[in-house]
């Protein structure tokens, strides 16, 4: 896995981990439903938290396939280019108003 993934993956961990309060085991090939119980209300909520950190967009077809984190990762990666998904939120936090 390359650094960048890496970071990728870790960023979306987080925003899984805290959009659904897990305090468990979570892994980047842990299945959402089966393992994970997440409902479909909690798979939109880390979903646009996805779409808002890395300001990409997804639509209804690739969001019905979002099985894993691992998926999450890829379709990111799909939409900025392998190694250039960055997180906007920190950057944003340096922009004065």
């Amino acid at each position: 896995m390359t650094q960048a993934r890496e970071a990728v993956t870790a960023q979306v961990l987080s925003i899984v981990r805290s959009e659904i309060e897990l305090s468990g085991e979570l892994t980047p090939d842990m299945d959402f439903i089966a393992e994970l119980h997440i409902d479909s209300l909690d798979a939109l909520r880390v979903t646009l938290m996805v779409e808002t950190e890395f300001g990409v967009e997804f639509d209804q077809s690739t969001l019905a396939a979002f099985r894993t984190v691992a998926d999450i990762v890829r379709a990111v990666e799909s939409q900025t280019g392998p190694g250039n998904a960055v997180p906007r939120l920190g950057q944003e936090a340096h922009v004065s108003h």
